[in-house]
């Protein structure tokens, strides 16, 4: 199994291969229609292959998609291509979001499964790195703009928790200091075969969680945590 920074640095495809199968009942896509409003200008951190940008780019006057990995950008190009009179592209860390100040201000800024690798990086500093995670995107906001973050509460279990301490802590940090309200939603995969399930959550997620898959529909679980 690669390192998640591996596959993002090199595995875009693969990416796909499990990016591809979640939210087989549409829970997320429904939240993101009824969230984003029309004409909105969106800066979206972590973009990875623009699977959540596609969910609500037709919706969007602008967005600019930004990520540490011009190798996951070069496929969100391809993938949001009927877009591409309004969506820009941008290699940018996540810690240094507030960068992207210089082509706002933005009505919402949008996270999807990258922040908590961030809070990862820097290990009892979970809090701290929260803190200005939460700076850096309220520095593009424009006056009355809203943060939208979505996070990982557990794959292939039976409810949604936090699937490592860490994350507990960062999830913790936002509702208790930073004020944002969690919304749970239900964003299963969906695969051909148990052998599929098995064989793309094994490259992702390892052999252990693997092993674990009983069939080719898996549990998982979402986090929309958002802030007005």
């Amino acid at each position: 199994m690669p390192s998640m920074y591996d596959i993002y640095e090199n595995h875009a495809v693969e990416y796909d291969e499990l990016v591809d199968r979640e939210d087989c009942r549409g829970e997320l896509a429904a939240f993101m229609r009824g969230f984003v409003g029309r004409g909105e200008r969106v800066l979206e951190a972590g973009t990875g292959t623009g699977r959540v940008t596609a969910l609500y780019a037709a919706r969007a006057a602008s967005v600019l998609c930004c990520d540490r990995s011009a190798h996951m950008l070069e496929r969100a190009r391809s993938r949001l291509a009927a877009h591409g009179d309004r969506i820009a592209f941008r290699v940018l860390d996540n810690l240094a979001l507030a960068g992207a100040a210089d082509s706002g201000p933005f009505d919402l800024v949008v996270e999807g499964w990258s922040f908590g690798h961030t809070v990862s990086d820097f290990p009892g500093r979970e809090d701290e790195t929260t803190d200005a995670l939460v700076a850096a995107c309220r520095a593009c906001l424009a006056p009355g703009g809203r943060l939208l973050f979505l996070e990982t509460l557990g794959t292939n279990t039976s409810g949604p928790v936090a699937p490592a301490p860490f994350l507990d802590a960062f999830y913790r940090r936002l509702e208790d200091e930073h004020g944002f309200r969690r919304t749970v939603l239900r964003t299963d995969y969906r695969f051909p075969s148990l052998a599929e399930a098995r064989r793309v959550t094994g490259f992702f997620f390892g052999d252990r969680m693997a092993a674990s898959i009983e069939a080719a529909e898996v549990p998982e679980w979402t986090g929309a945590w958002t802030l007005a």
